[in-house]
């Protein structure tokens, strides 16, 4: 069974940290499976889809789930159920 991986990017625009994500994701080993956390409306959205295969592209409001993870910072498990990665 492969190991799930969070990848989070505030939003796929056109940058460094973004190539950099989409590269990870997209050479990423078989021993994971790899889950792509971003804001909405970014311009390489649908590069993601249609280029990386095996990836869960999810959406989410970036901001509240690091929101989330600073109030329940000790308990990892309650903020992986939240993304569903456990």
């Amino acid at each position: 069974m492969a190991t799930k991986i969070a990848l989070i990017i505030t939003k796929l625009e056109l940058g460094g940290a973004q190539k950099s994500v989409l590269y990870t994701a997209r050479h990423i080993s078989d021993n994971f499976e790899p889950f792509l956390l971003c804001g909405p409306g970014g311009y390489l959205d649908k590069y993601a889809k249609d280029h990386i295969k095996n990836l869960y592209f999810i959406k989410v409001n970036i901001l509240a789930i690091f929101q989330l993870y600073s109030i329940h910072y000790s308990n990892m498990t309650l903020f992986c159920q939240f993304l569903n990665l456990n």
